[in-house]
């Protein structure tokens, strides 16, 4: 029996294609593929969530008859323990979004996969799970799905944090026109548009937090940036607490330390 120690961790088997996975192979062994089979997935995007999983699952290597290297995967436990602690769990008394957040929002982030107008594959799914990090110990409870779910299955009804600049994330593209400041497509959605001015930092990122305009009773929260770095300086200004919600910024992330990672945000206009 495994012990899930960590928020990290619950976070980790929380998806519900994660979840899927591990019920596939308590049943028996399989190989990447043959999962992507049975979930209607690509290959690559069943990749990227058994990465995640990789602590709670057994690889063995097997080599095929023209000597190529092949992985099948298992689970190492039939069963999973939540060891809950104050030092593990380490839950915040509060979060100045709650209020606007509520106790439960979906995360949408771009897939994996090419998709959309400009067949982008996004890059962005760790941020999401940076950010659920922060939304549990804060008390909210996240999930995160694809784009493409939202899209297809009309998942609009709900309270919504979108991840991702247009050319990652189909929600954002479709959003674009709606917001008081705009990914400018002339500059092919590098620079964002706000009272005349175009604003093209690479670490740039905007931030509009308002109203769900598919279902208005529901709030919708957009960190996205021209690029995936302007994104990550989106998603720091809510970790850091920066800002305030309901709301809309544009924000530059800074290297504070000058070792190459963003840590910091500067707010450079009100929106």
């Amino acid at each position: 029996m495994k012990k899930v120690k960590s928020y990290e961790e619950l976070v980790a088997l929380a998806h519900p294609v994660r979840w899927k996975i591990l019920q596939l192979l308590s049943k028996k062994e399989m190989y990447l593929y043959d999962i992507a089979k049975k979930l209607n997935m690509s290959p690559p995007a069943v990749h990227y969530h058994i990465n995640i999983l990789k602590p709670f699952l057994t690889v063995k290597k097997i080599k095929t008859k023209n000597k190529l290297e092949k992985h099948i995967y298992s689970i190492k436990d039939d069963a999973l323990l939540i060891q809950l602690s104050s030092s593990s769990l380490n839950l915040y008394k509060h979060s100045p979004y709650k209020k606007f957040l509520s106790n439960k929002v979906t995360i949408v982030v771009g897939s994996p996969d090419p998709h959309g107008k400009y067949k982008v594959r996004a890059r962005d799914a760790y941020l999401a799970a940076e950010l659920a990090n922060y939304l549990g110990k804060t008390g909210i409870d996240a999930k995160v799905v694809w784009d493409t779910e939202v899209k297809s299955l009309k998942l609009y009804d709900q309270n919504l944090i979108i991840i991702g600049g247009p050319l990652s994330n189909v929600i954002t593209y479709d959003l674009n026109s709606h917001l008081p400041a705009k990914f400018d497509k002339e500059s092919g959605f590098r620079a964002i548009t706000y009272n005349n001015q175009l604003i093209s930092e690479e670490t740039i990122g905007l931030i509009y937090g308002g109203k769900n305009p598919y279902s208005p009773k529901h709030s919708l929260l957009l960190l996205a940036g021209t690029t995936l770095q302007g994104t990550k300086s989106a998603i720091l200004a809510i970790t850091n607490e920066k800002i305030e919600l309901p709301g809309g910024y544009i924000v530059e992330g800074i290297d504070k330390d000058s070792n190459g990672i963003i840590d910091d945000i500067e707010i450079i206009a009100t929106i």
